[in-house]
């Protein structure tokens, strides 16, 4: 029995050694949850471990990442995205290209941009292709008339239907 238990315990702290943890700061966790994917990639190199609010205005996402990804360089593009057809959330980590890197246990400040709530307009199979913002706004103007057309013919319906 004794034998088990210090055996039990190396597998433990093994497994513990493995992995790294990065915490990151953000506005808005809508969906994600504990146990959710952290993937580079397109691969699984770890989970959100833990969900808690900071403050008023923010929430602490802490991610254990396996060893495969220990070294996340800090120039990487960190983003909570969709996962799957039936609405949960994962969170993607684009490797950037520095020499220098977080460092285990660092807490990391996500920034909302504007131009992060229309990325997923714009998947692509290219995960270094950027997002040009002119694109974006062509294609808010094009829905916008879109828009416009739907509200028209909703108005005739309605018409006719009187």
């Amino acid at each position: 029995m004794e034998k088990f238990l210090q055996l039990s315990t190396l597998l433990v702290l093994c497994s513990c050694a493995n992995k790294s943890t990065l915490t990151l700061d953000i506005s808005n966790a809508d969906g994600l949850t504990t146990s959710a994917p952290v993937y580079s990639k397109g691969l699984v190199i770890g989970r959100v471990s833990d969900l808690q609010l900071s403050g008023q205005k923010s929430i602490l996402v802490t991610m254990e990442l396996t060893k495969e990804l220990q070294n996340v360089p800090n120039d990487s593009k960190i983003s909570i995205e969709n996962d799957g057809l039936l609405g949960g959330k994962a969170v993607n980590i684009r490797l950037g290209s520095s020499s220098e890197y977080f460092n285990v246990n660092d807490t990391i400040k996500i920034e909302d941009s504007i131009l992060e709530d229309f990325e997923p307009m714009f998947i692509h199979s290219d995960p270094d292709m950027t997002i040009d913002p002119i694109r974006i706004l062509k294609s808010v103007s094009k829905l916008d008339s879109i828009l416009i057309e739907l509200r028209r013919l909703n108005e005739n319906l309605e018409s006719q239907k009187d």
